[in-house]
């Protein structure tokens, strides 16, 4: 208000820098010196927001700062995201960034980060873009009473994405469909 209405940016600034309290404040006051064409003081306050508490957000900035000049620093950050809130989105992101000859062992890494979270459905997401087709199938014909992740609606996606290469191995889960209904 004080900035765009008041053309009080003094007060605005004064205000940033007192309250600083959540992620989105940080990042408020890392986009006014942005827009200052400050990037570096952008990016130290990101860095003290950082120290106080990470979060996402913080990585997206980052990485959005550092992916056309600073290859690891980038990497480094979309990494963090992946790390804190894996998600399909995010390991693609990383397959397009990271170089081809660092691939296999950042795909390692992102697999581990989802298989000890548990992240079932996600797993088998990735297995089906890396073309593990079976690791899929196992996924899809596996014990079906947790429903909490991969719940019966993925299973049946990936069934759906399955049924040209595995046609007889799924027919006990189309059956077992239809027993429910």
């Amino acid at each position: 208000i004080y900035k765009d209405h008041l053309c009080r940016e003094d007060v605005y600034l004064q205000l940033l820098e007192k309250n600083l309290q959540s992620s989105g404040d940080y990042l408020e006051l890392a986009r006014y010196w942005l827009s200052k064409g400050n990037r570096e003081k952008a990016i130290e306050i990101v860095y003290q927001g950082i120290k106080k508490r990470d979060s996402i957000d913080y990585h997206e900035f980052l990485f959005s700062q550092y992916s056309s000049n600073d290859y690891d620093k980038a990497k480094y950050h979309l990494q963090q995201q992946f790390e804190q809130f894996p998600s399909l989105g995010l390991y693609e992101q990383l397959k397009k960034y990271v170089h081809s000859d660092e691939w296999n062992a950042v795909d390692q890494w992102c697999q581990k980060i989802v298989d000890n979270r548990h992240y079932t459905t996600l797993l088998a997401d990735i297995n089906l873009i890396n073309g593990k087709f079976e690791d899929v199938l196992t996924f899809v014909l596996g014990d079906h009473s947790d429903r909490y992740d991969g719940g019966l609606y993925d299973k049946e996606r990936f069934a759906k994405e399955l049924i040209s290469e595995f046609p007889a191995e799924l027919i006990p889960f189309y059956l077992e469909r239809i027993e429910d209904n």
